[in-house]
């Protein structure tokens, strides 16, 4: 009997001790994996150093937007039928609500003729939009591959950043009272 109870609690023992370790390496691999989804979603346009492409648009509200035009810039790309764009859209209204002037804000909407009405006057409330088919113009020079996608335009120079999610971004807003 005393053999018995000894094998039970070594058994006891063992199975704990791999819980633990399962739970470890579990959580190793879902951190390998966030680094590896960020890495990716961040490759979704230009990368950080390409040359700013030269471009003209024309916005919904008919003015005609130019690279030089627009001098230092948010820029987001978005398609009506990404959940994650709609997850994100919010929070780049807000953004270019708090850069209160400090940056041009452009968003380019990959839809097609009367799609995303609702989420392009939400856009246009903060910021020139650019409405154009799923391989526009806008999105062929910049490369844009997925959605959604944010970058860092300096007035001159190369793209300072681009990310996936916004809280990626090296931006400031600064909240002017």
């Amino acid at each position: 009997m005393p053999f018995l109870v000894a094998a039970v609690v070594l058994l006891t023992i063992l199975c704990l001790l791999n819980l633990v370790l399962t739970f470890g390496v579990i959580r190793k691999l879902r951190l390998q994996a966030d680094r590896r989804a960020v890495a990716a979603a961040d490759e979704l346009m230009l990368p950080p150093g390409s040359p700013v492409p030269d471009f003209t648009a024309v916005t919904t509200a008919g003015r005609t937007v130019t690279r030089a035009a627009l001098g230092e810039t948010l820029i987001g790309f978005f398609s009506p039928d990404c959940t994650a764009c709609a997850e994100r859209l919010p929070k780049f209204v807000q953004l270019a609500r708090d850069l209160d002037g400090e940056r041009s804000v452009l968003a380019v909407v990959h839809a097609e003729q009367g799609e995303a009405t609702e989420e392009i006057a939400t856009l246009a409330a903060v910021g020139h939009v650019v409405v154009e088919p799923q391989q526009g113009p806008m999105g062929t020079l910049f490369e844009v591959e997925g959605y959604p996608v944010f970058a860092l335009l300096p007035a001159n120079g190369p793209v300072a950043a681009t990310a996936f999610d916004l809280e990626r971004l090296p931006l400031k807003p600064t909240s002017r009272a």
